[in-house]
């Protein structure tokens, strides 16, 4: 007497699911897709914010702010925002980008080709004149979330890059 081998049977449940699996990874490409394509990103629709920023459990919101200016060869100078200097750079980037550039605790040593890159971008916002210098301010503080107050504030830590 022969003996038929039994072949093994995907399950109607495993086949369920593995179309699932397949669809939701189809639909978190097509998420990433729209994401990287449309303009403005559709943030917060698409990737939602982090929620590390809340408050600490006294009351206390820590708060960072960059201010970039550039000293132009006739005396003048401008303050743009971040965003503005790193415009054509994704806006979701160009914070992170510019603080990886120029950290914290840097010292202003930056690369030929991101010091050309740099002077291009400060020789658009000067309507012409030439950019001397690149300074970046950065300010920590905390504020009180129950009265607005600022409670300390770390003074100006200045980083002067020649251009």
């Amino acid at each position: 007497m022969m003996h038929l081998k039994t072949v093994p049977t995907v399950s109607r449940r495993s086949r369920l699911r593995l179309l699932v699996v397949v669809l939701f990874a189809i639909f978190l490409a097509a998420q990433g897709a729209l994401s990287f394509v449309t303009k403005p990103e559709p943030y917060p629709s698409i990737r939602m914010p982090g929620f590390g920023t809340s408050p600490s459990s006294d009351g206390l919101f820590s708060t960072s702010q960059t201010l970039i200016t550039i000293r132009y060869d006739d005396g003048t100078a401008t303050t743009p925002a971040i965003e503005e200097l790193m415009h054509g750079v994704r806006f979701s980037v160009a914070g992170p980008a510019f603080n990886h550039v120029f950290p914290a605790a840097g010292s202003g040593q930056i690369s030929d080709a991101v010091r050309v890159w740099l002077r291009e971008k400060a020789f658009e916002l000067g309507d012409g004149a030439q950019p001397m210098t690149l300074e970046i301010c950065r300010i920590s503080a905390h504020v009180n979330v129950q009265t607005g107050q600022i409670v300390d504030q770390t003074p100006c830590a200045n980083t002067k890059v020649a251009l």
